[in-house]
């Protein structure tokens, strides 16, 4: 399970980036990828402290399509770690950084992941807890 976690983040992060670029059409059959993922009760506490839903989350993000078209955006993933496991669930941390118009930002992510077999990767996005990390400019 641990390996199929950390393939969800990492494919997960580069549709992000290929949605908001506009390298993804803007279709059901592109963004299903995304909402097929995030399991129905899923939550989000962004790293402003703010929580959101699913709903909220699938629509800000279907909105966001191409909002990076004119910007060289880019998203990485570093540090993924499992921090504890049983047999259907995950708890990780990772850190995910984005670079827009060369202005960095980093956040530390927890994710607790939950075993769901129709999905890319076996797995389901449960809920997510974000927290700006420190950067210094590229």
């Amino acid at each position: 399970m641990e390996a199929k976690c950390k393939q969800e983040i990492i494919e997960l992060h580069q549709f992000f980036q290929d949605w908001f670029r506009s390298k993804l059409e803007d279709s059901d059959h592109e963004f299903n990828r995304f909402a097929r993922v995030l399991a129905q009760e899923f939550t989000m506490i962004a790293p402003s402290g703010s929580l959101n839903h699913r709903e909220a989350i699938l629509g800000m993000v279907r909105h966001g399509h191409g909002s990076w078209r004119e910007r060289n955006g880019r998203i990485w993933i570093e540090n993924v770690v499992t921090r504890w496991q049983d047999a259907d669930m995950c708890l990780v941390t990772y850190e995910e950084w984005q670079e827009n118009d060369e202005l960095v930002t980093a956040r530390l992510s927890t994710v607790l992941f939950r075993e769901r077999f129709d999905t890319p990767h076996g797995v389901e996005w449960v809920h997510l807890h974000e927290t700006w990390l420190p950067t210094a400019e590229a």
